[in-house]
């Protein structure tokens, strides 16, 4: 009787049974997507004040590691795939303080599935170093709060149904969709996925930090779009100084909306911004990249920002005091910190700290974030006050080589504490005419704005 109710409760009502019953994989069984899926289905019943549910999932991790301590014992494998109640708790973990919107409890769904089933680093290093049920539920908690940050970040409805789209695709193609447990992997391995000695003899030889695909490729590894990475380029690992330079060309929005009140158009189509942005950065890496610790670097960064054009107007219902700011210069600088993990030969993920004038750069690109829309947003009669810019901003992203010279990635970019809450959103798409044609995705309080851009990337590594 014991034995069923352990099993009852770690196995969500033996929801994880399911899938097997019905595909008849002995190796597939489908139950953490199962599990999930519950968790999900779940939702209504739970606290609906954020307090509460925070004091219930308080409660309830330490009763799951008690649960799933003693179901390792009736199953007597560790982690069995039948035990489901820490998928339960890591997808609630990953909407702890969150509203619980639709294109939440997606986004947190898809992102939770993809991170629990890849485990990255530090997930994967968690699990293998906890035993009994605390290492059964902790990496799955820790999958549930990276997730929920991620989805955090995708703090737009359009940006959230977009990634729930890209993140539906990613389910259906047959090769994503055994990695991720949603249809059954072959039993077999391919000989392209058997390494030989020879290969292991090479890899070793090469160092951890130079697979073949990156060393061959010309991709600009040493940063994604406008922030660094920490490596210091053409797959170059090794701890030493780096010179980056990089061009970056906003060429214009190509559709925005806002629903500010003072506004009379609250859609722009196809404006000119006409913003170079010239910068180079010079940094050292003080950490090597490891089996599960990420590269490090830290430098500094000068920027010069140029126009060719005017910034677009404001289409306001308000009469202003002066003008917006025409064709300028100005000269930029900040100092950052960057962590790098190369999570597969063809994919890595970044993520980094800058304190300086980068944030500024971001306040450019739209006549919305200029100071004039910031004080009449608050309703300062005085439209040429000065507008306080903070100087912190985090930043973080990954690439992805589906081929060796055209390179996929994002970068987002989100200033701390910054009047009217700009986030920028980086897509590197890949090459063209020997540039890297880019789109932007800026989105800030009370609108957003769809930009596309030129950026070439040149790295020297001083001998």
């Amino acid at each position: 009787m014991r034995d069923f109710a352990v099993r009852f409760l770690a196995s969500g009502g033996f929801i994880s049974h399911i899938p097997a019953r019905l595909t008849g994989f002995k190796k597939f069984t489908g139950s953490g997507f199962a599990g999930t899926l519950l968790a999900l289905l779940l939702v209504p019943l739970l606290p609906e004040k954020q307090t509460s549910f925070a004091l219930f999932l308080l409660f309830f991790l330490p009763f799951s590691i008690w649960i799933a301590g003693m179901a390792e014992t009736s199953y007597a494998t560790h982690d069995d795939p039948r035990i489901v109640i820490d998928e339960i708790s890591g997808y609630w973990a990953a909407i702890l303080f969150m509203e619980h919107t639709l294109p939440n409890l997606l986004c947190a769904f898809i992102l939770f599935r993809i991170l629990d089933t890849l485990k990255p680093w530090p997930i994967k290093k968690l699990e293998t170093s906890l035993s009994g049920g605390f290492g059964i539920i902790m990496d799955d908690a820790l999958a549930g709060l990276e997730a929920n940050l991620l989805t955090r970040l995708a703090t737009t409805i359009p940006m959230k149904l977009f990634l729930g789209a890209l993140s539906l695709l990613f389910l259906t193609l047959p090769a994503n969709a055994q990695l991720l447990g949603v249809i059954p992997a072959p039993s077999t391995a391919t000989a392209s996925d058997l390494s030989t000695a020879a290969d292991a003899a090479r890899q070793d030889k090469a160092g951890p930090s130079k697979p073949a695909a990156y060393d061959t490729g010309k991709v600009p590894l040493s940063g994604i779009v406008l922030m660094p990475t920490a490596y210091l380029g053409r797959g170059k690992n090794t701890i030493g100084l780096g010179l980056d330079i990089n061009a970056a060309y906003y060429i214009g929005r190509l559709y925005g909306k806002n629903s500010y009140y003072w506004t009379i158009e609250k859609k722009n189509y196809l404006d000119r911004v006409g913003l170079w942005l010239l910068s180079a950065d010079t940094k050292m890496q003080i950490q090597t990249e490891g089996t599960w610790r990420p590269a490090m670097a830290a430098g500094v960064q000068g920027i010069l920002q140029f126009r060719d054009a005017p910034q677009p107007a404001l289409n306001q219902s308000v009469t202003l005091s002066q003008k917006l700011d025409s064709k300028t210069n100005s000269s930029y600088a900040n100092a950052y910190i960057a962590l790098t993990k190369r999570l597969h030969p063809k994919f890595l993920v970044n993520a980094g700290y800058s304190d300086g004038d980068m944030p500024k750069v971001i306040y450019s690109l739209s006549e919305f974030l200029s100071k004039q829309a910031i004080n009449i947003a608050r309703n300062n009669p005085d439209t040429t006050a000065t507008v306080q810019i903070p100087t912190g901003m985090i930043f973080g992203g990954f690439m992805w080589l589906p081929k060796k010279d055209s390179p996929i990635g994002m970068e987002i970019m989100v200033p701390q504490g910054a009047p009217q809450s700009p986030k920028l959103i980086n897509l590197h798409l890949g090459t063209l005419l020997k540039l890297n044609f880019e789109v932007s995705y800026l989105t800030y309080k009370g609108g957003w704005d769809l930009l596309g851009m030129f950026q070439f990337r040149y790295n020297y590594l001083p001998r």
